[in-house]
């Protein structure tokens, strides 16, 4: 009876705790040995996401065994089950497949996932592109329009600095704190979210001004006429222009009559305190790659080039090898821990939109395949240029497979695979529209006559493989009755966002004309996960084709999403069901918890959102933490995990 009672009151004691927002295991982690492995049990307190690890006496993950929400809107993805009580079983070996070494085991369970905001990367008020404009007002404040990136990349920024060209603020983008009704045209306040969601008038750059990259000028700054822009495009008395407030808030979009005569600054001086050497940073931010296993963060300009940065410290600078540049246009990291690489010459040499697919080792040497003796599994991607150069993505599977998705016509896509012998893989869909079609001087190998996904819509980027084979491709593709979230525009969603389609190991197409835009009815879909942003389409441009842009999205072992979506300004992290675990981030330019390096305090400059995010573009998973390139503000966002409860069971 006092085991009955005692149980009880500890089963209300847990309930407490959960409706205080507090999660806890109603009963603790246990590990029992049973044959090779183990038999897992535990139970939370309420809903929530789970993580269950197999850790080695190092305290590295040797088996990455389940993870998932436990009472949300769908049931948990296996080998979790229904309910907040579970047991699992360890056959005792790795995520590979093999017999684990290096015990005495130990089983890890955490529950909650939060998130916190790490660190920025990259983050530099002097890195803005290429500088339009140059105007100083009564103080001498310098105010400087920029933001022209290269290959038809860029984002309009209008940033101040003192007459010593010491960084104060950024206007343009807006800061976070502008109060609600004062960004007319420019950005609508979402209540339920309490954040602003800019009015995003292009997929391919950030534009919420309507001048995608710079063709406004800076006509005037002062403190009574406000800073005046107007647009290049149109001219005459109905020429438009944009009246901020020096906070950055829209004061109207007609130029004061009695506006002051410009005055002239000297963008030299900010360039001179900056100290920015050239090729430091990346002047455009575009794809992200992260290597999990060393924490590192790689980021391509869009072009050629890739800088890889430390994910604990910040520190980095461009990729190269043997001292020169290292030209490569996209890449990913398999599980045998090498990069699969989309190369070509670098900037200096001219650059390369289509080029070889090769496989090195993580000093960027070759590594070839045991049959052939060569480290090339493609000499040629049909890739294409537009707003940067318009790389779909790379994914490597733990058989060693790896799948790159290209042009096998002009704006018709596939994703054709290669097996762990580097030959190509014969695939069920598209037999004779792929590869060489009777043309020997496109360079691809013979063998590569079809598609294992394909076709797929011009909207797609971004490719993972799972522990199991499956297949995830980013695609311009909503389901048929899908809702938009309350709250936001419904039109750019139309045009912007997709999701992740889960295909198995033998593939999977989706229907529709060749060449289309977006994805319609699809064939071998497992499993859909939407809010992934932004895509390119021609929803917001005469060019039936310009679909240049794409996001980035990765998967972990546990078989978790992250996505980034560029239209709310968040991230969303799910279960392999499609249960959310946490979206995060809210709009915020550059300024927002930004802390310059010469403050005498610590405190940033705008102390809203916690986790800002001007436009993310790509996110991708570090150990223990995620990171998030925001493409507007130059710069990766690290977010690190947190977690309510976490236990820890010795195998015995």
């Amino acid at each position: 009876m006092r085991l009955t009672l005692a149980y009880a009151f500890a089963c209300l004691l847990a309930a407490a705790a959960a409706s205080a927002g507090e999660v806890t295991f109603s009963a603790k982690p246990a590990a029992a040995k049973a044959g090779d492995g183990a038999k897992i049990t535990f139970a939370v307190s309420a809903p929530t996401d789970v993580e269950v690890a197999v850790l080695g006496a190092d305290g590295k993950v040797v088996r990455h065994l389940a993870a998932g929400v436990l009472g949300g809107e769908k049931a948990p993805p296996e080998p979790l089950r229904a309910g907040l009580a579970q047991a699992l079983e360890w056959d005792g070996k790795t995520d590979l497949g093999k017999a684990a070494e290096g015990g005495p085991f130990k089983v890890r369970v955490r529950a909650g996932t939060g998130v916190k905001l790490g660190r920025f990367i990259g983050a530099n008020p002097y890195n803005f592109g290429n500088v339009s404009a140059t105007l100083a007002d009564e103080d001498g404040n310098l105010y400087v329009l920029a933001g022209g990136g290269q290959l038809n990349q860029g984002c309009m920024t209008l940033r101040v600095f003192d007459k010593e060209g010491r960084y104060l603020r950024e206007v343009v983008p807006f800061p976070a704190t502008i109060p609600d009704g004062e960004m007319k045209g420019v950005a609508m306040w979402d209540e339920d979210r309490a954040t602003w969601q800019p009015r995003q008038r292009s997929n391919l750059n950030p534009d919420f001004y309507n001048g995608t990259k710079t063709p406004f000028s800076l006509v005037s700054v002062s403190k009574d006429g406000g800073i005046v822009l107007k647009d290049l495009r149109t001219v005459g008395p109905s020429a438009r222009t944009v009246v901020l407030e020096s906070s950055g808030a829209v004061r109207g979009f007609k130029a004061p009559a009695d506006m002051p005569a410009a005055k002239p600054g000297d963008v030299g001086v900010v360039q001179k305190a900056g100290k920015l050497a050239k090729g430091e940073l990346p002047i455009d931010w575009s794809r992200l790659v992260v290597d999990g296993e060393r924490d590192e963060v790689y980021v391509n300009d869009g072009g050629s080039q890739f800088w890889r940065f430390n994910g604990s410290t910040g520190e980095g600078g461009a990729l190269k090898r043997d001292g020169k540049i290292f030209g490569a246009t996209d890449l990913a990291f398999g599980y045998d821990g090498l990069i699969y690489a989309r190369t070509g010459r670098g900037a200096a040499d001219g650059c390369d939109y289509s080029g070889p697919f090769e496989r090195l080792d993580r000093d960027l040497k070759p590594a070839p395949f045991a049959a052939g003796g060569t480290h090339v599994l493609s000499p040629y991607i049909y890739s294409r240029y537009g707003i940067g150069y318009a790389e779909r993505g790379i994914g490597v599977g733990p058989d060693g497979k790896s799948y790159i998705s290209f042009m096998h016509d002009w704006g018709k896509y596939c994703v054709a695979g290669f097996g762990a012998d580097g030959k190509p893989l014969k695939g069920k869909y598209m037999e004779g529209k792929v590869g060489n079609k009777g043309n020997p001087k496109t360079g691809y190998p013979a063998e590569l006559t079809s598609a294992v996904i394909g076709p797929v819509p011009q909207g797609n980027c971004g490719i993972r493989v799972g522990l199991n084979g499956d297949i995830y491709v980013g695609l311009l593709y909503l389901p048929k009755g899908f809702t938009v979230p309350k709250g936001q525009d419904k039109m750019v969603w139309s045009f912007m966002v997709g999701g992740v389609g889960r295909f198995g190991p033998d593939g999977g197409c989706v229907k529709g004309d060749e060449g289309m835009m977006r994805g319609d009815e699809a064939e071998g879909m497992l499993a859909f996960y939407p809010g992934l942003a932004p895509f390119s389409s021609a929803g917001f441009t005469s060019n039936p084709c310009c679909v240049c842009r794409g996001p980035r999205f990765d998967l972990d072992r546990w078989g978790r999403l992250v996505m980034p979506n560029g239209v709310s300004n968040s991230v969303r992290l799910v279960d392999n069901a499609g249960n959310l675990i946490v979206e995060f981030g809210k709009y915020g330019n550059f300024d927002s918890q930004y802390v310059p390096s010469d403050a005498k305090d610590a405190k940033p400059l705008v102390a809203t959102p916690e986790i800002p995010m001007a436009w993310p573009t790509g996110a991708g998973f570090g150990p223990d933490r995620l990171y998030v390139l925001d493409s507007y503000a130059k710069r990766v966002v690290r977010v690190d995990l947190t977690w309510k409860a976490e236990a820890g069971e010795e195998i015995k």
